[in-house]
């Protein structure tokens, strides 16, 4: 799948999965979508920052307690670290019960001098083989500028 196309919201530039379209969410600075499906889960990429002088540490312990707070009955498959382009970051792999759907997400934070970046990669466990390497491409090809730091 061709990542040359790229979408940018407030010093966050992301390449953008062919046929895959910017959709506007609140409380966020991307989300992307994959095409809808006939059914099942729609595979999607959320991004938000916040200023933040946090360090790296601090802002990993911060996301996994949020995941358990947003998505009960989350397991945490694993916490490592993803340094990218000199910023500080780690990937968070985790899944959560969403009706009769296992939502797998690779959940990243990224920590700059001002903000605390995440990305939000999500499927299902049925469509993850698939898009696992496209979300790590994804995060791979993310740019950074302190915009609105």
């Amino acid at each position: 799948m061709s990542l040359e196309a790229r979408a940018q919201a407030d010093g966050v530039d992301l390449p953008l999965p062919d046929g895959w379209a910017v959709q506007r969410a609140p409380r966020t600075l991307l989300t992307v979508a994959a095409p809808a499906p006939a059914s099942g889960f729609r595979p999607n990429i959320i991004v938000t920052a916040v200023r933040s002088e946090e360090l790296i540490p601090d802002a990993a312990v911060a996301a996994i307690e949020s995941i358990f707070e947003r998505h009960p009955g989350a397991l945490v498959i694993s916490d490592d670290v993803w340094p990218h382009n000199g910023v500080a970051g780690r990937v968070i792999v985790f899944t959560y019960p969403a009706g009769e759907t296992e939502v797998v997400v690779q959940h990243y934070v990224w920590v700059t001098e001002r903000r605390v970046i995440t990305m939000s990669a999500s499927c299902a466990t049925y469509q993850y083989v698939k898009l696992d390497a496209l979300f790590g491409a994804v995060a791979s090809g993310a740019r950074f500028t302190e915009a609105l730091a």
